[in-house]
């Protein structure tokens, strides 16, 4: 497991992963922004972690100091297979008997978005 962790400014971000899944927190004042990245296996996983933690270094430590947070069009640049928010997750859960225990507990807690490779 690799915990990445800033904070300036009074913004904050942090970057867990473990395997195949890399959970990123952006803190923004009193608002939490989480995106789960699950990838097809750990390697990847571990890669694309330190990818993403570089990029946040960069998006953090701007040379102005201000701090442009603009993550998702960053991960609309990534090659990935779905991106779901909860509203996906919500019609999923609706409309299938066995909706997995991984989505139940984004449900409960305060996902943005969930991006499959």
């Amino acid at each position: 497991m690799g915990v990445e962790e800033g904070v300036l400014w009074g913004q904050g971000w942090h970057v867990i992963n473990i395997g195949r899944i890399s959970e990123v927190k952006l803190l923004d004042g009193d608002k939490t922004f989480t995106y789960i990245f699950i990838f097809p296996d750990e390697n990847q996983g571990e890669f694309c972690s330190k990818k993403i933690t570089a990029y946040l270094r960069e998006l953090f430590l701007t040379k102005d100091g201000e701090i442009k947070i603009d993550f998702e069009k960053y991960i609309g640049k990534l090659k990935y297979r779905t991106m779901l928010d909860k509203s996906d997750l919500i019609a999923i859960q609706k409309g299938t008997l066995r909706f997995p225990e991984f989505f139940k507990q984004a449900l409960k807690g305060d996902v943005t978005k969930i991006i499959l490779f």
